[in-house]
């Protein structure tokens, strides 16, 4: 168990480092680069995104539910995984190749087809490494896990920092992606070592191939409408200004999206959580039914305040993180916060959807998403262009958000009860109040104006999270069927002649275990005399 909990502490930590590490990739770059480079790298990496998902992500996780699956046969698994992983990556790449001149045509930029064909061969590497990490996470070796993340995460913006510096531009990023990759690769090969055989495995291709398309499609929904909105911008803009806009784009996505990814712990936890509560008793139903509506209210309030306090600001944090030029993107910047606010809430109930065992609801909540997204960029971007694209993900979101959420209370009986939401949006007016009001009123400058918007932020930030500590949002009180029966009783231990005694123990009897609690002088003696299922 303690090995377990260092393991999970070094996994995210190894988290941390990774986003800490690409947001000074992303504010690195805004500052190297010019804004239509920048905005190149944006909607490149915005590809690979895709493409690591079906290759890498979806490796990870099935190579390391077979190892775990199969622990006294470890190398053979591994070995089976590399032989399945070049059958599916190679002719899947090559087809990427080949087609990159289509996607090119597509994003109207014949220039980027060299750039497309370039990042395959990161994949390509990268794939490779993700069996090592998947062997690693199998077999619950979360150390040298989260060292290999670690030192990817340096090794990766630390080399393409200086490739950039030293001028090679978009190239040298794909280059030191490459070269950071390949070195992580062989890396990981000493950590994993040679694992251990002590019996033959049977792992077929279809049962390899059947568990990755299972955990791939929701994964490959989700990110598709975390990134068409900037492929549309970059197709449905005028081409002389479709990279610029991309670029300034790219640096409001870069802010907007850090709370989601911050919150992604959060759907990592309620996954298996949801996943163990099956079954169709009251208990489990009211478990359920707690656990996803108390989840849902915390990362609302969280969001609440992070929106409050930033969306009025979104001028000042702009130019915080980025070059002046880059100004033009706090419109943006303030349809995207609430838009990727809505993504973290409904990143958090796809999981419990699908940990649940439902992953095709999923699938056609966030299929019906994309579809809106699609037809709202393409109506808003030609008229309004950044502010275009970002309406039309807000839009998307808020569609599939309202669509889970009802599914969510049908099946699950999650509850987001009037009285949280009036708190919540107590918050958020007290927050933006607050965060524009120093607004008019703090300095603007280079180093003047930093210092307000950090104390801009802070202040707006504390007063939307007192109200929602004072009106119990915080804390969860009122949220799902929490309330049991209370019984108090002398001690209940043997000898049971006393009238008392067994008074409660045959009230607890007569009501529903889940709903009864009975406090004790010695607990441990005192269940044994009580239902299943009762707290004690």
């Amino acid at each position: 168990m303690a090995s377990l909990r260092s393991g999970t502490l070094a996994i995210t930590a190894a988290k941390l480092v990774f986003l800490a590490a690409g947001w000074v990739l992303y504010v690195s770059l805004g500052r190297l680069l010019s804004p239509e480079e920048f905005g190149v790298y944006g909607v490149l990496f915005a590809v690979v995104s895709l493409i690591n998902m079906v290759l890498i992500n979806g490796t990870l996780q099935t190579v390391s539910h077979f190892t775990a699956r199969h622990a006294d046969a470890e190398r053979a698994v591994r070995r089976r995984s590399f032989v399945y992983q070049a059958c599916f990556a190679l002719p899947a790449l090559a087809a990427f190749v080949v087609a990159a001149p289509l996607l090119a045509s597509f994003l109207k930029d014949d220039a980027m087809t060299p750039l497309l064909r370039g990042a395959a061969v990161i994949t390509l590497v990268y794939a490779f490494y993700a069996v090592n990490v998947g062997y690693l996470n199998g077999r619950r070796l979360f150390a040298r896990q989260a060292a290999l993340d670690t030192i990817f995460s340096i090794m990766k913006v630390g080399l393409i920092i200086v490739a950039v510096r030293l001028g090679y531009g978009i190239p040298g990023v794909i280059a030191g992606f490459a070269t950071a990759a390949a070195l992580v690769l062989v890396v990981s090969f000493f950590l994993v070592g040679r694992g251990e055989d002590r019996s033959k495995v049977e792992l077929r291709s279809s049962a390899f191939a059947r568990y990755a398309v299972q955990v791939l499609a929701v994964a490959l929904f989700l990110n598709f409408v975390m990134n068409a909105d900037i492929f549309l911008l970059k197709r449905l803009s005028d081409p002389a200004t479709a990279n610029r806009l991309a670029g300034f784009y790219t640096a409001a996505q870069s802010i907007a999206r850090l709370p989601y990814f911050v919150l992604i712990t959060a759907s990592l936890v309620m996954f298996p959580t949801l996943a163990r509560l099956s079954g169709d008793g009251a208990e489990v139903r009211d478990a359920r039914a707690s656990v996803s509506s108390r989840a849902l209210v915390l990362v609302l309030g969280l969001l609440a305040v992070v929106c409050a306090a930033t969306v009025p600001i979104t001028d000042r944090v702009i130019v915080f993180l980025y070059p002046p030029v880059y100004a033009e993107a706090a419109t943006a910047l303030a349809w995207l916060l609430p838009a990727l606010a809505g993504m973290s809430l409904l990143n958090l109930s796809v999981s419990m959807v699908s940990g649940a065992g439902h992953p095709g609801v999923s699938s056609i909540v966030l299929s019906v998403a994309l579809g809106v997204q699609a037809l709202a960029c393409s109506v808003w971007i030609p008229r309004y262009g950044l502010v275009g694209a970002a309406a039309g993900t807000t839009l998307a979101v808020a569609v599939a958000l309202v669509a889970i959420l009802a599914w969510q209370r049908r099946a699950f009986g999650t509850r987001l009860p009037l009285r949280v939401l009036a708190v919540v949006a107590l918050a958020v007016a007290v927050g933006l109040a607050v965060s524009t009001g120093l607004d008019r009123v703090l300095p603007e400058g280079a180093i003047a104006g930093r210092i307000a918007t950090l104390v801009i932020l802070a202040t707006s930030a504390l007063a939307s999270a007192a109200v929602l500590v004072i009106g119990g949002v915080a804390t969860g009180a009122g949220v799902g069927p929490n309330r049991r029966v209370l019984l108090v009783s002398k001690p209940l231990q043997p000898p049971f002649n006393d009238g008392a005694k067994t008074f409660v123990a045959a009230i607890a009897r007569a009501l529903p275990a889940h709903r009864t609690a009975v406090i004790a002088v010695q607990p441990a003696l005192a269940r044994d005399g009580l239902p299943d299922g009762v707290v004690v």
